[in-house]
């Protein structure tokens, strides 16, 4: 038929064209691994068909090791460079499919039990999974948890924002008594702010990042680190000054006043710094489709809401 037709000429110039470019091997094996995988889509588990399933994942797996064994020796003697570029991209290409196929069964057994355990939790307490693994960085490489918040109407923000609010605090000895009550002091200050981003209507407030990092290099040292993002000083000085006067209400009525922004912990220590921008910020954001990098034409501006190599719409990302 004509659409079969067309197909099979499509895919033969494109075959032709990778020859060209990159290696007949290595278009000879995608194509016969595109047919050992459509091979058992098509027939599935019956009729022994798993067994060339299973032959075709051992024989991946084992070209697999041998080239990462070779790409680890070139890198180890830094001459990286010298491997192909399709070499690495395959390598990437592999390693994210053996991460959607392991995924599979690990969200399967996981997101009923985060739903069970934050079920008996109570509501300060939320357990979170990793959807996908996190690769071995080393033990030089602290992990931590990140969380991005933002307002629904930051994303009709046009402009770039012109102030920033950075808090740094360090919590000491977090194995003691005094550590703990002050770290789960540090968390309620922050659990704290974001109720009042919410409950006071943070006018002019584009983004605000917190990132907790409970061991830094193996000891007993939590650090936490919140980026505000506004659209200009007087929108976080409005904030600011409403939530003293909740404050002051609270302390008159006989309640307890709210923390500030950098609680004085006994066993930590705290600095906030207010910053402005030098120049003017260039907006960035990701493809939803092929994730490439969508950047603004001019500094300033938003960047575009659909990729240009693919039509495809951007996350919507606030200017951070």
């Amino acid at each position: 038929s004509a659409p079969a037709a067309w197909a099979a000429w499509s895919l033969s110039k494109h075959l032709v064209g990778y020859i060209w470019m990159y290696s007949p091997s290595f278009v000879v094996r995608t194509l016969a691994n595109i047919l050992g995988a459509s091979a058992f889509l098509a027939g599935g588990f019956s009729h022994w068909y798993w067994c060339s399933f299973v032959a075709w994942w051992v024989n991946n797996t084992a070209v697999a090791i041998r080239h990462r064994r070779r790409h680890d020796d070139a890198e180890a003697a830094g001459r990286l460079w010298e491997v192909p570029e399709w070499e690495l991209g395959l390598r990437c290409l592999w390693d994210t499919v053996r991460a959607m196929v392991l995924s599979l069964p690990w969200n399967a057994l996981c997101i009923p039990t985060e739903i069970l355990v934050n079920f008996i939790l109570p509501r300060e307490l939320k357990v979170m999974r990793l959807s996908m693994p996190v690769p071995e960085l080393g033990e030089k490489v602290d992990y931590g948890v990140a969380v991005y918040t933002a307002p629904a109407q930051s994303q009709h923000y046009r402009g770039a924002p012109q102030f920033f609010e950075c808090c740094t605090l360090h919590v000491d000895d977090t194995a003691s008594e005094d550590g703990a009550v002050a770290l789960q002091r540090a968390w309620n200050t922050t659990g704290e702010a974001w109720r009042a981003y919410r409950e006071l209507d943070a006018k002019g407030l584009v983004a605000n990042i917190v990132c907790f990092f409970p061991n830094l290099g193996g000891s007993e040292m939590a650090k936490e680190v919140q980026i505000a993002c506004w659209q200009s000083s007087a929108d976080a000085a409005a904030l600011h000054a409403r939530r003293r006067r909740r404050s002051e209400a609270r302390r008159d009525a006989g309640g307890r006043p709210e923390v500030p922004v950098v609680a004085g912990l006994a066993s930590g220590r705290g600095v906030a710094m207010q910053l402005r921008p030098l120049c003017e910020v260039k907006h960035q954001d990701r493809c939803t489709v092929c994730h490439r990098l969508i950047e603004s034409s001019r500094a300033g501006a938003r960047a575009p809401g659909k990729c240009r190599a693919c039509g495809g719409k951007s996350h919507g990302y606030a200017f951070f």
